[in-house]
């Protein structure tokens, strides 16, 4: 239980240095106050919490993250096929992968096919 307690005070801790997302300090995030103390007596007040607070505060910021990550026009992700490396979706770099529709068809008529073969061969 201290164990998990001192590993999320240094979450906190971190987290109170400034937002993960964009670096400033919204006034709407539970830890705005806390961000505008001395660091010495912002490290204090985060260990004199509870569990259950210091639970709240990580788990606030990691559903925030995720929130405002998803709704932010400019946090999409590039996107390029595997095989033949078409942009799928612009975005920022690097990219994450998938496969176009031609490659896609393209690999799996050849997976078709190949089972077609393979099953005529096992049958005769």
């Amino acid at each position: 239980m201290k164990q998990l307690k001192d590993r999320l005070a240094s979450t906190v801790i971190y987290l109170a240095a400034d937002c993960p997302y964009d670096h400033c300090n919204p006034d709407y995030c539970p830890l705005f106050n806390v961000r505008q103390m001395p660091l010495e007596e912002r490290v204090e007040w985060i260990c004199g919490l509870n569990l259950e607070d210091l639970e709240y505060i990580t788990n606030y910021h990691h559903v925030c993250l995720q929130w405002r990550s998803a709704t932010d026009p400019t946090s999409v992700i590039k996107v390029v096929c595997s095989w033949c490396g078409t942009i799928l979706q612009e975005g920022f770099e690097p990219p994450s992968h998938g496969v176009c529709v031609d490659c896609f068809k393209l690999v799996f008529s050849t997976v078709f096919q190949s089972r077609r073969i393979i099953s005529a061969t096992l049958l005769t």
